[in-house]
């Protein structure tokens, strides 16, 4: 019953992400004569393909011309507002993404799990050359002790138990952060390698993470699978949360008027 649940969860998410592409290409479309140096990418649960009802769209909008690029930036990101969802863009210029960006954890992690959606190819390549170049061994070094730091916070907040009474689905123990925690560190290794690759299809990266594991033996073939299974309850759960926290507020509104 759970594998059912939770491989249906997996489904409505990656589906409720690429709807979510198909809005923001569409907005894009008439800006592709502009699109050289300019590139937007997906972040966060929008990159990972499980996007919950009701996120934000986390945007990573990079650009080699801040000044030229502006008017279509804020073009798009004004008439993404006029959709259903809600823009988190954050805009980056290229010349920013040195080493020092990648020992900012928050900055890193973005990056790391970042999938190309619109814009400049040939700047998507320089972009995933240049992580795989500015990712050393110091860089790496610095980027791991500082997740860790906020690991070692969040355990701190949220305690060390991952069955509680009232679970923070994303931040307790056993939630989406530790998931996230060790897939952020896999992709900075993989940078320190020189092999980190710019997502541009869109799949589950959390699920496709999983079966890397069992490939290099860190998993059996049926953890593996209780591993996906898990976290697509996790998403179900998380899904209906969401659902009913909209529906709750629509309530109240309702209730003021």
């Amino acid at each position: 019953m759970r594998g059912h649940i939770a491989q249906a969860a997996l489904e409505r998410a990656l589906e409720r992400t690429a709807k979510a592409d198909r809005k923001v290409r569409s907005l894009l479309k008439q800006h592709r004569d502009d699109s050289a140096g300019l590139m937007v990418l997906a972040t966060g649960g929008y990159a990972r393909g499980d996007l919950a009802p009701y996120s934000d769209l986390d945007l990573i909008i990079v650009s080699t011309d801040l000044d030229r690029h502006e008017p279509v930036v804020r073009e798009f990101v004004q008439a993404l507002w006029d959709t259903p969802y809600t823009p988190a863009p954050t805009v980056v210029a290229f010349d920013e993404l040195d080493a020092s960006f990648f020992t900012v954890p928050d900055r890193a992690s973005s990056m790391f799990e970042s999938r190309f959606i619109w814009g400049d190819r040939d700047l998507a390549d320089q972009f995933q050359n240049n992580v795989n170049r500015v990712v050393d061994a110091e860089v790496f070094e610095i980027f791991a002790e500082r997740k860790q730091e906020e690991f070692t916070a969040r355990r701190a907040k949220y305690g060390s138990v991952p069955r509680v009474l009232e679970p923070h689905l994303k931040s307790e123990a056993g939630g989406f952060r530790d998931l996230h925690h060790v897939f952020w560190l896999e992709q900075a290794g993989m940078a320190l390698r020189g092999k980190w690759k710019l997502r541009r299809n869109l799949s589950t990266m959390i699920e496709r993470f999983a079966k890397r594991l069992s490939v290099i033996g860190q998993f059996m073939e049926w953890e593996t699978n209780e591993f996906i299974e898990a976290f697509g309850f996790l998403l179900a759960v998380r899904e209906m949360l969401h659902e009913r926290y909209q529906q709750i507020g629509r309530a109240s509104c309702r209730e003021r008027v």
